[in-house]
């Protein structure tokens, strides 16, 4: 028979683990470690500040050491170009109604320096004004001219007194033309009766549009002559999801003072690579709502597999709450980005 006995009272030796060791200096010096874990939050959470953000620039996905940016950057520098990220489009009834409103709008925004740094109207302005002609053929400033010479006591007159009076004086004088054979009646009958189909829309309620351009020209004006564009290098916010939302928001709220609507025969639109990445981002909005509550419940089930703790699950929650909250730093956006 075996008559060896286990002596369960005899010691043990257990030498405990680095994880237990370090529970106890915590707990030994408890202020101590809680102190210096305030100071290490602290500044950990300003270095993050400083160094990290959110960004809805697309131009700042890639970093700009690229050779082909490095290149694309020099050949920008050596060939400027227009920066417009807006471009305004004014379609008018008639090549005045056209002008006009562009040019009043055009006027208004570069007023608002705080949402855009540059207007600029390429097919309008005092140069086109002046030169206009020389820029279109010899057979064009001919018909032009002709017709000048044609309507010019008509023009004349009307120019001299534009109130209803002179106008009714204008029709006076071209009666008598006509009476003492200096007119033929042919030749007035498409200005007179565009004059009184204006004239019969606005007895009725019904605005109509004459354009004395049309009248000397003798023709319809084409597109180029209804359609006047704006751009606009606006200021753009990338911290919000669409960053050209506010300079847009000063463009149609500018056209809605000027009265620049399809009631006035004119219509503004917008187009250009902001308005356009504005409606991607917008696109992003929809079912926010039901995204976000799929994406967070995702995240809690894997929080919950991986620290099996309510408390924990609430603190990581709670901390990533206030990092999307703080605030934003450009030169720190920029840093992390590039």
């Amino acid at each position: 028979m075996d008559a060896r006995v286990n002596d369960s009272s005899a010691p043990v030796s257990l030498k405990p683990s680095l994880i237990v060791h370090l529970v106890g200096v915590c707990v030994a010096r408890a202020r101590i470690v809680v102190a210096f874990l305030i100071i290490l939050c602290i500044g950990t959470g300003y270095y993050v500040t400083r160094h990290f953000a959110m960004s809805t620039d697309t131009d700042a996905l890639l970093s700009r050491e690229f050779l082909w940016r490095v290149r694309q950057a020099a050949f920008d520098a050596a060939f400027s170009q227009n920066n417009s990220d807006i471009v305004v489009v004014v379609d008018g009834k008639t090549p005045e109604l056209s002008e006009a409103a562009t040019a009043r709008l055009a006027a208004r925004l570069g007023t608002q320096t705080r949402w855009f740094h540059s207007v600029e109207r390429p097919d309008s302005g005092p140069f086109w004004e002046h030169n206009r002609l020389l820029f279109a053929s010899t057979e064009e400033v001919k018909k032009v001219i002709a017709q000048l010479v044609k309507v010019q006591p008509f023009l004349g007159s009307v120019a001299s007194d534009p109130s209803l009076r002179g106008f009714a004086n204008t029709l006076s004088l071209i009666m008598q033309g006509v009476t003492n054979d200096k007119a033929a009646p042919q030749e007035l009958r498409t200005p007179i009766r565009t004059l009184a189909d204006t004239l019969q829309g606005v007895a009725v309620g019904k605005p109509r549009f004459f354009s004395w351009r049309t009248l000397i020209t003798g023709h319809e004006p084409d597109e180029r002559e209804l359609r006047h564009i704006i751009l606009l290098d606006p200021v753009l916010d990338f911290t919000q999801l669409q960053p050209s939302k506010s300079p847009i928001e000063a463009i149609r709220g500018t056209a809605r003072q000027l009265r620049l609507d399809t009631i006035h025969g004119v219509r503004v639109r917008l187009t250009g690579s902001a308005p356009l990445q504005d409606e991607e981002f917008a696109t992003l909005a929809q079912r926010a709502g039901l995204i976000a509550c799929l994406a967070s419940g995702a995240v809690i089930l894997m929080l919950w597999f991986a620290v099996r703790s309510p408390w924990l699950i609430a603190s990581i929650l709670a901390t990533t709450r206030i990092r999307c909250c703080g605030p934003q730093n450009e030169t720190a956006r920029e840093k992390i980005l590039s």
